[in-house]
């Protein structure tokens, strides 16, 4: 039975394009405040809505008729990376994690991305007090961000047990589910009709998760405390392969 559920952060426990514009809204505070330049921020949040993940700020610049300058975007993407996020867990998972708690699961957390700015998310969302322990892959070094197995194995650590009393909730089959189903884990794919790999399918059987759900609401905790991962209609996806989670 399962009695330790882990969690990835971005697109699993809150919605990671909210994480986006309050970037980009604090790196068009900077821009203004040091250069005088008003809309970036908007600029940066149309192009991301038209599908833009690479280049963004370069490409907002340009938008605005604002020469390159040396350095700029470096300081802009610093701006981006060390602001104070407005961002609040997604309500099914705010619920999620309560129940949880209710019913005596252990909660735990690994996710990949720069240190300090995965830390400045998990101090918005008031995690700490929650989820124990919260392992943030970067303080290795990138070299140990999914799919590493490092960080699962510092929740095992801590927690002890058997491998198959684990199971990780995350949202990219590119990467979340390679370690912990190597591990012997159990895993469930959040698969949000907004996040960023809502329409990603794993490459592998090795990267798939055993069961998928669209919301965290549609698990059924009693099911996961036996033997079972159990999804009700609401959320269930069908799955291709033995599982699925990021």
């Amino acid at each position: 039975m399962v009695r330790v559920i882990v969690f990835d952060l971005d697109d699993t426990l809150y919605p990671e394009r909210q994480y986006a514009l309050s970037a980009f809204a604090a790196a068009g505070q900077f821009l203004e405040k040091t250069r005088g330049v008003a809309g970036l921020g908007e600029s940066a949040a149309s192009l991301f809505a038209q599908g833009a993940r690479r280049n963004v700020y370069d490409l907002a610049l340009r938008s605005l008729g604002f020469a390159e300058e040396n350095g700029l975007v470096r300081e802009l993407v610093e701006a981006h990376r060390h602001h104070a996020p407005a961002i609040a867990l997604s309500p099914d998972a705010e619920r999620f994690i309560s129940r949880a708690e209710r019913s005596g699961f252990s909660l735990a957390l690994v996710s990949d991305g720069w240190l300090r700015t995965q830390e400045l998310k998990v101090e918005a969302l008031s995690l700490s007090g929650r989820l124990n322990p919260v392992i943030l892959t970067d303080i290795w070094g990138r070299e140990h961000w999914k799919p590493s197995p490092r960080g699962f194995q510092a929740v095992m650590a801590q927690h002890s047990g058997l491998p198959a009393e684990y199971i990780y909730v995350g949202d990219n089959p590119a990467k979340d589910f390679i370690a912990p189903k190597a591990l012997g884990w159990r895993t469930l794919r959040i698969r949000r009709p907004d996040g960023e790999h809502y329409r990603m399918e794993a490459s592998t059987l090795a990267a798939t998760a055993e069961s998928e759900t669209t919301t965290l609401d549609a698990v059924d905790l009693g099911a996961l405390a036996t033997e079972r991962i159990a999804v009700s209609p609401l959320g269930a996806r069908a799955s291709s392969g033995d599982g699925w989670d990021n």
